[in-house]
């Protein structure tokens, strides 16, 4: 009797969810930011940088978040958002981030404004990283802007990450501007026309 083994090597594809997130979805918000701005993923994230997540009206805010679960957990998120709103939310996140005794950080150029929709945070999960559920959210941030009647969709990227400025580049996205200095690190500015 021959049986047919399955091959352990293949990876089981989980069943995925997108969806707005929920304020109790905070601790993996600020995990995939950390992640986003390339520092080092940790299990626990401050508990302040939880606190953003979870406050209304912040850059980091829940409800500037789109959530993608794989098997019913929150595996990786986007933060997008109206620039119409940047400004007002940046302000309430750096103030908080200046009163909680971090830096100072309004000497950062401004990242995106009016009549932009911005595509600020995009991360998973170290442990579902090369599922393309980051190619899944951007999409869905996309669709969900484009739907809204966005004519310009923008971000930043670090040109020290090539590959990812490929990716960017084949869906559409194109280089404006100058390469401006956020957090200390340089960033090209793309934006994808509607």
């Amino acid at each position: 009797m021959n049986m047919e083994r399955p091959d352990p090597d293949i990876r089981k594809r989980p069943d995925l969810t997108i969806r707005n997130a929920r304020e109790d979805d905070a601790a993996v918000i600020a995990r995939c930011v950390m992640a986003a701005l390339g520092k080092e993923d940790t299990e626990s994230p401050s508990e302040f940088l939880v606190d953003i997540c979870r406050e209304r009206g912040t850059l980091y805010s829940w409800e500037n978040t789109i959530v993608c679960d794989a098997d019913g957990v929150a595996a990786a998120v986007m933060v997008s958002y109206d620039g119409n709103l940047y400004t007002q939310m940046r302000e309430k996140t750096f103030n908080m981030v200046k009163s909680a005794g971090g830096p100072d950080l309004f000497a950062n150029p401004l990242e995106t404004g009016p009549g932009e929709y911005y595509l600020d945070s995009l991360a998973a999960l170290p442990q579902y990283r090369g599922l393309g559920l980051g190619k899944i959210l951007m999409e869905n941030a996309i669709d969900r802007a484009q739907n809204a009647g966005y004519d310009n969709i923008t971000l930043v990227a670090d040109p020290l990450h090539p590959r990812l400025i490929s990716y960017y580049e084949s869906i559409g996205f194109r280089t404006f501007g100058a390469p401006e200095v956020f957090f200390g690190t340089e960033f090209i500015r793309m934006r994808l026309h509607g």
